[in-house]
């Protein structure tokens, strides 16, 4: 059973709604009622098209912030080392900046554990046998 797209106007209408907007600003958008558009919403197809909108903006707030990085590590090393901050804003940018590091350090370590698990997994299902203990 092949499964209909939504409308195009729903598609609209409910990437209003997902971006904030009200049920009736984004029903009266299109002229439909709110208890339309929220029927549609709960569909499986307007399920899956409101969850891409927002995957779609989390990838889009993420490259953002990505891209802002260099700045932001920056700008906290220079709140860090500037003896003319107060104390308490120093030591907490000093905190930060060491929580950074260590996350980045473990999340490393990890990747590294990861990729000779799926070594020795390949090893196995090759049936080359090289069977050693993996240091976690």
């Amino acid at each position: 059973m092949v499964r209909e797209e939504l409308p195009p106007r729903v598609k609209t209408a409910l990437a209003h709604a997902a971006g904030g907007a009200s049920w009736q600003e984004a029903a009266d958008l299109i002229g439909i009622r709110p208890a339309t558009l929220r029927k549609y919403a709960r569909e499986t197809r307007g399920i899956e098209f409101v969850d891409s909108l927002i995957r779609e903006q989390l990838t889009v707030a993420n490259s953002t912030l990505v891209a802002a990085t260099p700045r932001l590590a920056q700008e906290l090393i220079e709140i860090a080392l500037n003896h003319q901050n107060k104390a308490y804003s120093r030591i907490q940018a000093i905190q930060q900046v060491f929580a950074i590091v260590q996350s980045s350090v473990i999340e490393g370590e990890q990747r590294r554990q990861l990729l000779e698990i799926r070594r020795q997994l390949q090893a196995l299902e090759d049936g080359s046998v090289e069977m050693r203990a993996i240091d976690v």
